[in-house]
């Protein structure tokens, strides 16, 4: 950042961590990102240190205590979990005034678009999903808006000119949801769980006559640090 805002009286952190802390502020109020990770990442890249810094990690931890941010861990795959922040009402109070637009939180968006809090698993997984695509160049947008009743897909993702509507899912006998997405889509784009949940939920869709593409989140973490690892693993028609 160009400008790092004067730390309000009411708040005590440290100076040295103040301005790593406003950072963090402003990637949750403008990105509306809610991995830690990856928020940890782009702090990471920039101040040349490892993501997994503990000094990083405890800003977290300050941010929590302080009411700025709230944090939770989502399961997301065999011992894979998912770390997710977003501001608080406070920490966007804080933002304002420091005259800052604040977006919507991904995951803020699916507690009031697609009961969030009571899927923990799928919010884990959706976000995981969203937090692996955008490492791969994608463009991504959490429970879009398509303007068709009854069609909540999970994400929109998009790249080079391509915008493609995706649902995570951790269900199995799905083949309406299906049906409904090859109406709607003209073919089906999924993210399951495992390479074995992929297969199921890819043979449901053939049993409804319905193409597409489909991946995994086991597979996205396996490969994530591969050059130019593909988003989808699989197709058919």
């Amino acid at each position: 950042m160009d400008y790092i805002p004067k730390q309000p009286a009411q708040l005590n952190f440290r100076n040295n961590c103040w301005p790593r802390m406003v950072e963090i502020l402003d990637l949750l109020a403008s990105r509306g990102i809610a991995c830690r990770y990856e928020i940890s990442g782009i702090l990471a890249q920039k101040l040349n240190i490892s993501p997994r810094a503990g000094s990083l990690q405890n800003l977290y931890i300050d941010l929590v205590n302080a009411d700025l941010i709230c944090a939770d861990t989502f399961p997301v795959c065999f011992h894979s979990k998912l770390a997710g922040i977003r501001l608080t009402e406070k920490g966007k109070k804080l933002c304002h005034d420091f005259g800052w637009q604040v977006v919507e939180s991904e995951w803020e968006r699916l507690i009031t678009h697609h009961s969030g809090s009571k899927q923990p698993r799928h919010t884990g997984a959706v976000l995981a999903f969203a937090h692996n695509a955008r490492m791969r160049g994608w463009q991504v947008q959490v429970v879009p808006d398509t303007g068709v009743i009854n069609f909540f897909p999970d994400a929109r993702v998009e790249k080079d000119g391509k915008a493609i509507l995706v649902e995570v899912e951790l269900g199995v006998r799905k083949e309406p949801k299906w049906t409904l997405m090859g109406a709607r889509q003209g073919y089906v784009a999924l993210c399951a769980k495992t390479p074995e949940s992929r297969a199921s939920r890819i043979q449901e869709c053939r049993s409804v006559g319905v193409g597409g593409m489909a991946t995994d989140l086991h597979t996205l973490i396996k490969s994530r640090s591969e050059t130019d690892s593909p988003l989808w693993v699989e197709t058919w028609k």
